[in-house]
């Protein structure tokens, strides 16, 4: 996910009313997710990053002007008074996502190692929740509150094996990105694309629009 920084512009803000430092989201799969600094500058990202490959993680995840420009144009099309700011900065890293887009905790054998995986950026909520799972296991104390939650000693479906999971990424990534452009803009994707974006879904995965 790419992420980029404007330079201070305050006045601007303070005509649109954004003064309060409110996170705000829209509801696309690559979305696009804004907050404003102390100093009066919007930081805003965008989902739709390229995939690894083999679980490897290189210069696509920090180094991926496209998807920079992508989160930039974000910005100008959300916020019209804006469309003129300078751009000051700009910045990627990985994330990871789970087939069901929710975190899971467990431990694994031995019981001296305990894990929660699959945020997906979901924040703050999940991240306090996720702690106390870890702290109950890790102290042993599996009540329960915390053998009776979904996503505790429950694994995700997983991802096919190499390199049809590259491949099958780097294919829905692209038809997403381009549906949900095509949307914008007012037009209907093209079949392809459609079809291509619904696939994870129609093969068990939780990525991807329903419809």
């Amino acid at each position: 996910s790419y992420i980029v920084l404007t330079e201070p512009v305050p006045e601007q803000l303070a005509e649109i009313g954004w003064t309060g430092g409110e996170g705000i989201t829209d509801a696309r799969f690559t979305l696009h997710y804004a907050r404003t600094t102390p100093d009066g500058r919007v930081a805003i990202g965008g989902g739709g990053g390229r995939a690894g490959s083999g679980g490897r993680i290189g210069e696509a995840f920090t180094h991926d002007l496209t998807s920079a420009r992508r989160a930039a144009a974000g910005l100008r099309r959300l916020f019209p008074p804006l469309a003129e700011v300078r751009i000051e900065d700009a910045w990627g890293g990985p994330i990871d996502v789970s087939s069901d887009h929710l975190p899971f905790f467990g431990t694994l054998a031995g019981g001296r190692v305990h894990f929660g995986l699959g945020y997906s950026g979901n924040g703050v909520g999940p991240s306090f929740v996720g702690g106390r799972i870890l702290a109950a296991l890790a102290l042993g104390r599996r009540d329960a509150l915390i053998l009776g939650l979904p996503i505790v000693d429950v694994l995700p479906r997983a991802f096919p094996p190499e390199p049809f999971r590259s491949v099958g990424a780097a294919l829905f990534r692209e038809a997403i990105v381009r549906r949900e452009l095509a949307e914008e803009a007012g037009r209907r994707p093209g079949f392809l694309v459609r079809e291509l974006s619904r696939l994870p879904r129609r093969l068990g995965y939780h990525l991807g629009p329903k419809s």
